[in-house]
């Protein structure tokens, strides 16, 4: 305040100095100041204390206002702090909890998926189990289905025999084959038929595939046997495991027989005469039948009846016959004593 004061003294004597200056040339009398001119710089000199005073209430609310607005700001900075903090702290802890909450969900879920694969593979070995099953019931009933098949053939084949349709019992067993060309009384019945129609080279192909496919069998062999020497395929009837191994001595007149047509095969006559003394010597005088039921020699017939007749031919047809009992002991025994 005392300097305010001090600073406007200088002011107005400044003002008044320079108010002189301006006037130095006007005459002494007019050097004193009038009242008026007093007066009037009273009232500046007053304007000019209000016009500090309002300075200075300016410059004091000013203050005033700076350190309210530095308060204020001071106080909203901490709240402001304080709010960012907090919130900050809470999401970090929420960020903390959630990344846990995630860590854990996670590890869940990968059991949970651990689970299902270990399900799933369950699942695909019962499913595959369970086609594996399907699979071989379906490949069960296409066996059953074809084997009923097959039987059905087979019965018609045998009653379409019976009535000597043997064209017709072929075709059926051709049918059968085509469902299973292993089954070995379709191949038996087949043999059959070539046998009926005096195919025996086409019988031979047939009988050897039944050896082949049930070897432990004497009857596919015994049947192999004669169907060789009724094509006079001598060679392959003594490669057999034939007579010298005793592999066709199911029945002793079954062998005695084989060896009988090929001596005839050979046309050696005292061979046969001295095979046909040892069948007496074996045999039963009064006996009808020698061989056994089931086992027939038309086969033979059909095949030699058209050579020419001889001695051997002669002797080997009445042996049969007296292995059928269509000739009794002593009607052979008389030919083989008449023809020494």
């Amino acid at each position: 305040m005392p300097r305010a004061r001090h600073f406007l003294l200088v002011a107005l004597l400044f003002l008044f100095t320079s108010a002189l200056g301006a006037e130095g040339q006007q005459p002494a009398s007019e050097e004193l100041l009038s009242p008026e001119s007093v007066e009037h710089l009273a009232r500046q000199i007053e304007a000019l204390e209000d016009s500090l005073d309002i300075v200075r209430q300016d410059q004091l609310d000013y203050r005033l206002e700076k350190d309210l607005l530095k308060e204020v700001y001071s106080s909203n900075l901490q709240v402001v702090n304080i709010v960012v903090t907090i919130v900050l702290g809470t999401f970090a802890i929420l960020g903390f909890l959630g990344v846990r909450s995630i860590n854990t969900y996670k590890q869940e879920i990968l059991a949970e998926l651990e689970k299902i694969r270990g399900q799933r593979a369950r699942y695909d070995e019962q499913f595959a189990e369970i086609t594996a099953q399907t699979k071989v019931a379906q490949e069960y009933n296409v066996q059953q289905d074809r084997r009923l098949d097959i039987l059905e053939i087979q019965e018609k084949v045998s009653a379409l025999l019976k009535q000597e349709e043997v064209k017709r019992a072929s075709e059926y067993v051709d049918v059968g084959l085509q469902i299973d060309p292993n089954d070995l009384i379709l191949l038996r019945f087949k043999a059959v038929c070539f046998y009926k129609a005096a195919r025996f080279t086409d019988a031979v192909e047939v009988a050897e595939k039944v050896l082949s496919l049930e070897p432990a069998n004497i009857a596919n062999a015994e049947e192999l046997a004669e169907l060789y020497l009724l094509t006079e395929q001598l060679d392959k009837y003594r490669a057999l495991p034939g007579p010298n191994n005793n592999y066709l001595s199911r029945n002793e007149h079954l062998q005695w027989y084989f060896q009988a047509v090929e001596q005839y095969l050979l046309d050696d006559y005292d061979s046969l005469r001295k095979h046909v003394r040892a069948l007496l010597a074996n045999s039963t005088a009064g006996k009808k039948r020698q061989v056994e039921r089931g086992w027939r020699f038309d086969e033979l017939r059909t095949v030699f009846s058209s050579r020419e007749s001889s001695p051997v031919k002669e002797l080997l047809f009445k042996s049969v016959d007296f292995l059928e009992g269509g000739v009794d002991y002593e009607e052979l025994k008389q030919l083989l004593e008449k023809k020494s």
